[in-house]
């Protein structure tokens, strides 16, 4: 496709070839010896110097914008460049993978055989000895394919299952002489990105991708789009723990705002599972590694932990918390969980944590604490374990300086899921906002308390980011105004930001959508296409649609697919199908569904379904989940063959997945039971799911016991959903208490569990 200043080039040369020949014209015209009316060469000349005015206005305002186009790109560039060289620091260079210590990409420090308890806190990064995961071929395969045309892999399991060892290894096997770009946060890499600084034969590594998908500072679905559909080759490679990852692709999608920034994103990526224990098959090469390496010999000989936690100090960590020699050192690593879960990922500092602590011992306790209680429980919490890790690590922005504290991953990850039943002390919410300053910090703290259905705390957090300039949390608090009746005033907070937050004016066109205020919102769409936001190319489109507009949507729709935005692939289709062009819709679904970057399979098996081709939507489908595809392509083949009687093969399919340990599998399966009349199985599975601690399908039991007449039973199931932070809590309070059912929703809980007083 030309670029815009070589066709203004052409367009001017043919305007002045134009000019050329007319004038020449009416010169000719003029020698003619023809009796020509005498109005013909003057009316001649006067058209054609408005011609002759209109191109050279039309030339004037080309080259200035050509001009502040060339500008933008410019100034993109160098801020992409400085980004870029921010991450770089004084090498100027990215450095390569081989050179990399694994410790700096986020491979866990292990424990050292037989330790010396008098060296206790020393650290020793010689790793394992790496035992071949039944996995890494299919990594390999992954990453030896991306390697050739781009791709984003992503690795799903539990703290310490040894996720970024199983990417690293398969990394250094497939390209170890590939630089690899590290971002500082999401920002960094969509300024590099956009800027069009080239990533040939680079890995863009995304440990933990969770830090890069929350708050301001978060990664674009468009930037991760454009490295995709770049000239490359570019690899992106991320972690991330199970309920993460279906956190952000369910509850997302259940949101009544635009589809959230992480769901998009991981959407695009290629998932594997790493389980967190060893085949049979891996045990036993594991055994013939131990010949050379005490360490798995060590971690081998236990039935409690997987080798991957042995070698992490797993167990040292729980020791640590669950067995502390004194109520203060428990308490110290309680409080900072704590802190962890309600949403607080950066450093702790000394004065918050020595105001935490006390809440979490009781009267006694703290009238007994040793006058240096805080020394000796902070240096307690932060001893090192085996030579691996400790229990708190030091965070600090300077070399040498420590400015707080944060847990570390597997006791936060273990820790959490046991305190997800117990709300904590109502004081804490206050230390939160007092302590708390990260942006990104407050905002998760915010989402934790509306979660718990404590509104007026969320609103306090929310209020507070949005003073610090936290965009994403002004779009949150207006959702939950809204949620809670108040759409005035929800409306008011968004305007308030649309003239320079994208995200407020895409909110706002969301929520006058819903209302059913199309006009409105196509004059905020149309603006912010203006203003380059692809995102809104393609909801304009899917507005025209509504309105009957196809041409036009058609129109925006291959604009928004040509500049690389693969979720107008979907709409574009239905467009094209709309018409009658159905080979043509089929060709681009399929074509997309080729892509590993884009999920066209369900959009491919909705096609067909509505063209009653169901074994065809079954094969795409089960491709799909072979390929390790979202569990939402799972529920939607159990749909297809429900749909055709085929009860017995769904059922397989949702057994399958629940064995598997996929999130919301079980959740699927009750819902099946359910539809298919067998309460009881549905409410074993719900029972079990619970005691599991998977999300989501705590309300809802509480809602079948709550029917059943168990009222008891069903308040105490949801009680302890709320305090884990189930959203769906809060959707569900009127199956447990119908009679304060609109109070709760317009004003919340208090932190003792009461219902708030109106407050607004």
């Amino acid at each position: 496709m030309p670029g815009r200043s070589t066709t203004l080039t052409r367009w001017l040369v043919i305007a002045v070839i134009f000019v050329s020949v007319t004038t020449g014209s009416i010169a000719a015209l003029k020698n003619l010896r023809t009796d020509w009316p005498s109005w013909v060469i003057p009316a001649a000349s006067a058209a054609l110097g408005v011609i002759t005015a209109y191109i050279a206005s039309w030339a004037q305002s080309e080259v200035k914008a050509t001009i502040d186009h060339r500008r933008m790109r410019h100034q993109r560039q160098i801020g992409g460049e400085q980004a870029l060289l921010r991450e770089l620091g004084s090498s100027n260079k990215l450095p390569r993978l081989q050179s990399i210590p694994p410790n700096q990409l986020g491979v866990h420090a292990a424990v050292r055989a037989k330790i010396d308890t008098s060296d206790s806190n020393a650290s020793d990064w010689n790793l394992p000895q790496y035992v071949t995961r039944d996995i890494d071929e299919e990594i390999r395969q992954v990453l030896s394919a991306t390697a050739k045309k781009n791709g984003f892999l992503l690795l799903i399991g539990n703290s310490s299952a040894g996720k970024t060892r199983c990417a690293y290894e398969g990394a250094k096997a497939v390209a170890p002489q590939w630089q690899v770009f590290r971002p500082k946060d999401g920002k960094s890499l969509n300024d590099v990105v956009n800027s069009g600084v080239t990533l040939r034969k680079t890995i863009i590594w995304l440990d933990e991708i969770q830090q890069y998908l929350d708050g301001e500072n978060a990664i674009t679905s468009n930037t991760v789009q454009k490295i995709l559909n770049a000239s490359g080759p570019t690899i992106i490679i991320g972690t991330i723990w199970p309920d993460l990852y279906y956190n952000y692709l369910e509850r997302e999608s259940q949101s009544s705002i635009p589809p959230g920034r992480g769901r998009e994103v991981l959407r695009l990526s290629i998932t594997i599972d790493v389980s967190d224990s060893f085949t049979k098959q891996e045990i036993q090469r594991a055994r013939e590694v131990s010949q050379k390496d005490d360490r798995i010999a060590e971690a081998l000989q236990s039935s409690h932990f997987g080798l991957t936690q042995m070698l992490a100090a797993a167990p040292e960590l729980i020791r640590r918390w669950e067995s502390a020699p004194t109520a203060v050192g428990r308490a110290i690593l309680t409080a900072a969980i704590d802190i962890w879960r309600l949403g607080v990922k950066g450093a702790v500092s000394d004065q918050f944590l020595k105001s935490a602590t006390p809440l979490y011992l009781s009267p006694t306790e703290r009238a007994q604490a040793a006058p240096n209680w805080y020394t000796d429980a902070i240096k307690f919490a932060s001893k090192r374990v085996k030579g691996a890790t400790s229990a708190l690590l030091q965070l600090g922005n300077e070399m040498s300086v420590a400015n707080g504290y944060t847990v570390a991953d597997y006791l936060a990850q273990r820790g959490s899921e046991q305190r997800r039943s117990i709300l904590p002390p109502m004081q804490l919410w206050e230390q939160l906002l007092n302590y708390t300053e990260d942006m990104d910090d407050l905002l998760r703290v915010a989402k934790s308390a509306q979660d718990r259905i404590l509104l007026r705390t969320a609103e306090k957090f929310y209020l507070k980011a949005i003073g610090k300039g936290s965009a994403h949390a002004r779009t949150e608090l207006a959702n939950m105004y809204n949620d809670q009746g108040r759409g005035k005033v929800a409306e008011d907070l968004l305007r308030a930001g649309i003239v320079n937050e994208a995200e407020a004016r895409s909110s706002l066109a969301y929520m006058l959508q819903q209302k059913g205020r199309w006009a409105e919102e196509e004059e905020i769409r149309q603006e912010a296409v203006r203003q380059g936001d692809s995102y809104s190319k393609r909801q304009l489109a899917e507005l025209f649609i509504r309105t009957k507009r196809v041409a036009e949507a058609e129109k925006l729709l291959v604009q928004a697919l040509a500049e690389g935005d693969l979720t107008a692939t979907a709409p574009l289709s239905r467009v094209l199908e709309g018409r009658g062009n159905h080979d043509e819709a089929e060709t681009l679904l399929r074509t997309k569904t080729t892509d590993a970057a884009d999920h066209s399979e369900s959009a491919l098996a909705d096609f067909l379904c509505r063209h009653n081709r169901l074994d065809e939507a079954e094969e795409v489908l089960r491709q799909a989940i072979t390929s390790g595809q979202p569990g939402l392509i799972r529920s939607k083949l159990v749909d297809i063959l429900n749909e055709q009687s085929r009860h017995e093969e769904a059922e397989e399919i949702l057994r399958e997945a629940v064995a598997e340990k996929e999130p919301l599998a079980d959740l699927w399966l009750a819902i099946h039971f359910t539809k298919y009349k067998r309460e009881d199985e549905a409410e074993e599975v719900l029972k079990e799911a619970f005691e599991r601690g998977s999300p989501f399908v705590g309300p809802l039991l509480a809602a079948r016991l709550q029917r059943r007449g168990l009222h008891n039973e069903a308040n105490d199931v949801w009680q302890q959903a709320r305090a884990g932070g189930d959203p769906f809590a809060a959707i569900l309070y009127g199956t447990i208490d119908k009679r304060n059912e609109d109070r709760i929703k317009k004003y919340g809980l208090e932190p003792d569990g009461s219902v708030c007083q109106p407050w607004w």
